[in-house]
């Protein structure tokens, strides 16, 4: 009888322990999950565009070029960081029957850029261009864009390159490890050709679905 009051006893005394045992084995489960489960993610889209403008005239010269554009073809809000780079230029937003465009009323070579960083998610493309087909395993499409110019000197000739590229990043980081992982995809427009002052006219395009790194 005694005996077996002093095995209760032990079982008593071991219970506390025991439990106290499970309870920190617990918390740190928790602990240890909360710092490595809080993972924050950050993403961030960066936007480029840019004009270069290269005539075989000093003569000035009106062309009407494609403008970013949001996924619902308005005007995307880069153009109000329009800068001039290089040479002598004034610009303005238009309508045209293709679209929005950049009418640039300029002389001589000129470059025009803008450039922005959105934490939120943003989509732009190219406006008056005209996707023709697919190639390379669908990562690029070829196609054609609606370019326009009038100017005082009727042999002019004017090699014209506008490039739309966006980066979009994101970051993984936790409050051990900090950042622990990146990565971002690229799309690209390029619009290229050489037209002269008749009006409007046809330049070729290359866009890129989706570079990956």
């Amino acid at each position: 009888m005694e005996n077996a009051k002093v095995q209760k006893d032990k079982i008593l005394k071991k219970k506390p322990i025991r439990v106290v045992a499970i309870a920190i084995v617990v918390i740190t489960i928790l602990v240890v999950s909360w710092w490595f489960g809080h993972t924050k993610v950050v993403y961030t889209y960066y936007t480029e565009y840019e004009v270069k403008v290269s005539p075989n005239s000093t003569s000035n010269y009106v062309i009407y070029v494609p403008v970013p554009v949001d996924s619902k073809g308005n005007v995307s809000e880069i153009t109000i960081n329009l800068i001039l780079e290089k040479g002598n230029a004034s610009w303005e937003i238009i309508s045209t029957q293709y679209g929005p465009a950049l009418k640039v009323y300029g002389s001589g070579d000129i470059i025009i850029s803008a450039k922005s960083v959105e934490k939120a998610y943003c989509y732009n493309n190219l406006s008056m261009i005209t996707i023709e087909n697919v190639t390379h395993h669908g990562f690029y499409c070829n196609g054609t864009a609606h370019l326009y110019c009038e100017s005082d000197d009727p042999d002019i000739n004017i090699t014209i390159h506008v490039n739309l590229t966006q980066d979009s990043r994101v970051e993984y980081s936790d409050r051990i490890r900090g950042k622990f992982w990146e990565d971002g995809s690229t799309r690209y427009t390029f619009v290229e050709g050489a037209i002269n002052g008749s009006g409007w006219q046809s330049v070729s395009v290359t866009k890129s679905i989706e570079v990956v790194g």
